[in-house]
Protein backbone atom coordinates (compact mmCIF):
# COMPACT_ATOMS: atom_id res chain seq x y z
CA UNK A 1 0.00 0.00 0.00
CA UNK A 2 1.06 3.49 -0.74
CA UNK A 3 0.54 7.29 -0.30
CA UNK A 4 -0.92 8.15 -3.97
CA UNK A 5 -1.49 11.94 -5.15
CA UNK A 6 -5.07 12.54 -8.16
CA UNK A 7 -5.99 14.63 -10.00
CA UNK A 8 -6.80 18.02 -8.17
CA UNK A 9 -3.65 17.18 -5.76
CA UNK A 10 -6.46 14.71 -3.69
CA UNK A 11 -3.81 12.04 -1.61
CA UNK A 12 -5.46 8.75 -0.84
CA UNK A 13 -3.87 5.18 0.11
CA UNK A 14 -3.57 2.80 -2.18
CA UNK A 15 -2.60 -0.51 -3.68
CA UNK A 16 -1.01 1.22 -6.78
CA UNK A 17 -1.69 4.44 -8.63
CA UNK A 18 -2.82 3.29 -11.93
CA UNK A 19 -5.98 1.68 -10.17
CA UNK A 20 -6.38 4.58 -7.76
CA UNK A 21 -6.38 6.69 -10.97
CA UNK A 22 -9.25 4.51 -13.02
CA UNK A 23 -11.54 5.23 -9.84
CA UNK A 24 -10.87 8.97 -9.50
CA UNK A 25 -11.52 9.09 -13.17
CA UNK A 26 -14.56 6.97 -13.06
CA UNK A 27 -16.00 8.74 -10.32
CA UNK A 28 -14.67 12.48 -9.27
CA UNK A 29 -14.25 13.02 -13.58
CA UNK A 30 -17.07 10.82 -15.11
CA UNK A 31 -19.28 10.98 -12.24
CA UNK A 32 -20.52 7.37 -12.49
CA UNK A 33 -22.31 8.00 -9.21
CA UNK A 34 -24.34 11.36 -10.37
CA UNK A 35 -27.18 12.28 -12.11
CA UNK A 36 -30.06 9.87 -13.58
CA UNK A 37 -31.94 11.30 -11.04
CA UNK A 38 -29.95 11.03 -8.25
CA UNK A 39 -30.07 13.43 -5.23
CA UNK A 40 -28.10 12.69 -1.76
CA UNK A 41 -28.16 15.09 0.82
CA UNK A 42 -26.69 15.77 4.22
CA UNK A 43 -27.39 13.13 6.52
CA UNK A 44 -28.16 10.83 4.20
CA UNK A 45 -27.50 7.20 4.96
CA UNK A 46 -25.04 5.41 1.98
CA UNK A 47 -24.58 1.98 1.62
CA UNK A 48 -21.53 1.89 -0.43
CA UNK A 49 -21.05 -2.22 -1.38
CA UNK A 50 -17.72 -2.72 -3.03
CA UNK A 51 -16.04 0.11 -1.60
CA UNK A 52 -12.27 -0.40 -2.68
CA UNK A 53 -10.24 2.03 -1.34
CA UNK A 54 -13.07 4.34 -0.56
CA UNK A 55 -13.58 7.07 -3.53
CA UNK A 56 -17.05 6.70 -3.80
CA UNK A 57 -17.52 7.26 -0.33
CA UNK A 58 -15.01 10.35 -0.22
CA UNK A 59 -16.60 11.89 -2.72
CA UNK A 60 -19.90 11.96 -1.38
CA UNK A 61 -18.31 13.00 1.70
CA UNK A 62 -16.34 15.86 0.69
CA UNK A 63 -19.55 17.14 -1.07
CA UNK A 64 -22.41 16.83 1.98
CA UNK A 65 -22.45 16.98 5.80
CA UNK A 66 -23.11 14.58 8.20
CA UNK A 67 -23.38 10.90 5.75
CA UNK A 68 -23.92 7.63 7.70
CA UNK A 69 -21.71 5.90 5.61
CA UNK A 70 -21.39 2.22 5.71
CA UNK A 71 -18.45 1.08 3.16
CA UNK A 72 -18.00 -2.70 2.48
CA UNK A 73 -15.07 -4.53 1.06
CA UNK A 74 -13.83 -8.05 1.91
CA UNK A 75 -10.33 -7.84 0.48
CA UNK A 76 -8.18 -7.55 3.87
CA UNK A 77 -5.43 -5.93 1.54
CA UNK A 78 -7.59 -2.93 0.02
CA UNK A 79 -9.48 -2.72 3.48
CA UNK A 80 -6.66 -0.83 5.19
CA UNK A 81 -6.63 1.66 2.44
CA UNK A 82 -10.50 1.86 2.78
CA UNK A 83 -10.05 3.05 6.98
CA UNK A 84 -6.71 5.21 6.34
CA UNK A 85 -9.17 7.04 3.73
CA UNK A 86 -12.80 7.33 4.80
CA UNK A 87 -12.01 7.14 8.80
CA UNK A 88 -15.75 8.99 9.48
CA UNK A 89 -16.73 5.80 7.67
CA UNK A 90 -18.11 2.80 9.17
CA UNK A 91 -15.74 0.87 7.50
CA UNK A 92 -17.14 -2.99 7.15
CA UNK A 93 -14.36 -5.67 6.38
CA UNK A 94 -16.33 -8.39 4.63
CA UNK A 95 -18.54 -8.95 1.54
CA UNK A 96 -22.45 -9.43 0.88
CA UNK A 97 -24.28 -11.90 -0.28
CA UNK A 98 -27.76 -13.76 -0.05
CA UNK A 99 -26.64 -14.93 3.27
CA UNK A 100 -24.11 -15.35 6.07
CA UNK A 101 -21.17 -17.36 5.08
CA UNK A 102 -17.31 -17.60 3.63
CA UNK A 103 -16.11 -17.41 -0.33
CA UNK A 104 -12.58 -17.30 -1.73
CA UNK A 105 -11.93 -13.76 -3.32
CA UNK A 106 -9.68 -13.17 -6.25
CA UNK A 107 -7.62 -10.10 -7.37
CA UNK A 108 -4.83 -8.81 -8.23
CA UNK A 109 -2.62 -6.45 -6.94
CA UNK A 110 -2.59 -4.24 -9.89
CA UNK A 111 -6.27 -3.96 -10.68
CA UNK A 112 -7.67 -4.21 -6.79
CA UNK A 113 -11.37 -3.16 -8.02
CA UNK A 114 -11.57 -6.43 -10.05
CA UNK A 115 -12.06 -8.83 -7.19
CA UNK A 116 -14.66 -11.06 -7.26
CA UNK A 117 -15.64 -14.25 -5.69
CA UNK A 118 -16.78 -15.59 -9.12
CA UNK A 119 -14.35 -16.34 -12.30
CA UNK A 120 -13.85 -13.21 -13.64
CA UNK A 121 -14.77 -13.06 -17.38
CA UNK A 122 -11.40 -12.29 -19.99
CA UNK A 123 -10.81 -9.07 -21.06
CA UNK A 124 -9.82 -8.65 -24.81
CA UNK A 125 -6.38 -6.94 -24.84
CA UNK A 126 -7.36 -4.41 -27.88
CA UNK A 127 -9.44 -3.42 -25.72
CA UNK A 128 -7.03 -2.37 -22.75
CA UNK A 129 -4.81 -1.13 -25.23
CA UNK A 130 -7.09 1.56 -26.09
CA UNK A 131 -8.09 2.66 -22.35
CA UNK A 132 -4.09 2.74 -21.35
CA UNK A 133 -3.10 4.14 -24.61
CA UNK A 134 -0.51 1.32 -24.84
CA UNK A 135 0.19 -1.26 -28.45
CA UNK A 136 -1.72 -4.44 -28.15
CA UNK A 137 0.90 -6.37 -27.63
CA UNK A 138 2.07 -4.11 -24.50
CA UNK A 139 -1.51 -4.74 -23.10
CA UNK A 140 -1.23 -8.40 -23.98
CA UNK A 141 1.97 -8.78 -21.52
CA UNK A 142 0.16 -6.51 -19.19
CA UNK A 143 -2.33 -8.98 -18.89
CA UNK A 144 -0.10 -11.80 -18.18
CA UNK A 145 1.12 -10.41 -15.43
CA UNK A 146 -2.04 -9.56 -13.91
CA UNK A 147 -2.45 -13.23 -14.05
CA UNK A 148 0.48 -14.44 -13.09
CA UNK A 149 0.13 -12.03 -9.76
CA UNK A 150 -3.38 -13.12 -8.70
CA UNK A 151 -4.02 -13.88 -5.37
CA UNK A 152 -6.57 -15.66 -3.59
CA UNK A 153 -8.10 -15.16 0.34
CA UNK A 154 -10.82 -16.42 2.00
CA UNK A 155 -13.15 -13.81 2.96
CA UNK A 156 -16.47 -13.53 5.20
CA UNK A 157 -19.58 -13.06 3.35
CA UNK A 158 -22.92 -11.54 5.52
CA UNK A 159 -26.16 -9.67 4.17
CA UNK A 160 -27.15 -6.53 3.37
CA UNK A 161 -30.58 -6.90 5.93
CA UNK A 162 -28.45 -8.77 8.66
CA UNK A 163 -26.60 -5.32 8.93
CA UNK A 164 -29.29 -3.36 8.56
CA UNK A 165 -30.75 -5.14 11.74
CA UNK A 166 -27.33 -5.11 13.71
CA UNK A 167 -26.70 -1.26 12.69
CA UNK A 168 -30.59 -0.20 13.42
CA UNK A 169 -30.67 1.26 9.82
CA UNK A 170 -34.03 2.74 9.22
CA UNK A 171 -32.97 4.30 5.48
CA UNK A 172 -30.83 3.40 3.00
CA UNK A 173 -30.72 7.32 1.00
CA UNK A 174 -28.26 5.75 -1.70
CA UNK A 175 -27.34 1.50 -2.14
CA UNK A 176 -24.11 1.57 -4.55
CA UNK A 177 -23.19 -1.61 -5.61
CA UNK A 178 -20.24 -2.79 -7.25
CA UNK A 179 -19.55 -5.91 -6.92
CA UNK A 180 -17.84 -7.47 -9.89
CA UNK A 181 -20.58 -10.29 -10.73
CA UNK A 182 -22.42 -10.87 -7.70
CA UNK A 183 -25.14 -8.03 -7.71
CA UNK A 184 -27.94 -10.39 -7.81
CA UNK A 185 -26.83 -12.03 -4.57
CA UNK A 186 -26.23 -8.88 -2.51
CA UNK A 187 -29.57 -7.90 -3.57
CA UNK A 188 -31.16 -10.70 -2.47
CA UNK A 189 -30.30 -10.28 0.81
CA UNK A 190 -32.14 -7.42 1.31
CA UNK A 191 -35.97 -8.86 3.09
CA UNK A 192 -38.99 -7.77 1.74
CA UNK A 193 -39.32 -6.04 4.93
CA UNK A 194 -36.30 -4.13 4.16
CA UNK A 195 -36.55 -2.84 0.67
CA UNK A 196 -39.06 0.11 1.28
CA UNK A 197 -35.89 1.16 3.17
CA UNK A 198 -34.42 2.10 0.24
CA UNK A 199 -34.69 5.28 -1.46
CA UNK A 200 -32.39 5.05 -4.68
CA UNK A 201 -29.42 2.41 -5.97
CA UNK A 202 -26.73 2.15 -8.59
CA UNK A 203 -25.90 -0.77 -9.61
CA UNK A 204 -22.84 -1.72 -11.94
CA UNK A 205 -23.74 -5.02 -13.83
CA UNK A 206 -23.18 -7.05 -17.28
CA UNK A 207 -26.92 -8.81 -15.73
CA UNK A 208 -28.64 -5.34 -16.97
CA UNK A 209 -31.96 -7.36 -17.75
CA UNK A 210 -32.13 -9.18 -14.30
CA UNK A 211 -30.48 -6.41 -12.35
CA UNK A 212 -33.51 -3.98 -14.10
CA UNK A 213 -37.02 -6.24 -13.17
CA UNK A 214 -35.02 -6.45 -9.64
CA UNK A 215 -35.06 -2.85 -9.15
CA UNK A 216 -38.33 -2.35 -11.25
CA UNK A 217 -40.01 -4.83 -9.00
CA UNK A 218 -39.58 -3.26 -6.00
CA UNK A 219 -40.85 0.18 -7.03
CA UNK A 220 -37.97 1.92 -9.12
CA UNK A 221 -37.89 4.10 -11.73
CA UNK A 222 -34.64 2.90 -14.01
CA UNK A 223 -32.24 4.66 -16.29
CA UNK A 224 -29.36 2.88 -17.74
CA UNK A 225 -26.05 4.10 -19.09
CA UNK A 226 -22.42 2.82 -19.85
CA UNK A 227 -19.17 4.74 -18.85
CA UNK A 228 -16.87 5.59 -21.66
CA UNK A 229 -13.95 3.15 -20.99
CA UNK A 230 -13.72 0.61 -23.82
CA UNK A 231 -12.53 -1.74 -21.07
CA UNK A 232 -16.19 -1.44 -19.85
CA UNK A 233 -17.82 -2.29 -22.96
CA UNK A 234 -15.99 -4.97 -24.03
CA UNK A 235 -17.12 -6.45 -20.57
CA UNK A 236 -20.85 -5.55 -21.19
CA UNK A 237 -21.21 -3.62 -17.82
CA UNK A 238 -23.67 -0.95 -17.77
CA UNK A 239 -24.94 1.34 -14.31
CA UNK A 240 -28.47 1.00 -13.38
CA UNK A 241 -29.81 3.96 -12.02
CA UNK A 242 -32.88 3.47 -9.49
CA UNK A 243 -34.77 6.01 -8.19
CA UNK A 244 -38.02 4.71 -6.01
CA UNK A 245 -41.61 6.09 -7.35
Amino acid sequence: MKRVTLPGGLEVWALNATDAGVLHQQIFVNGAYAGHGLTVRDGDCIFDCGANIGLCSLWLMRQHRGLRVFAFEPNPEVFEALKRNVPEAITLPFGLSDRAGRAELTYDPFVSSTGSIVPAPALDPGALAKDLGVPRAAAAAIGLVRRLARRTVTVPLRSLSDVVAEHHVDRIDLLKVDVEGVEAQVLAGLSDADWPKVRQAVVETSDVEGISKTLHDRGFQLAVDQEPFESIKALGLHNVYAVRR
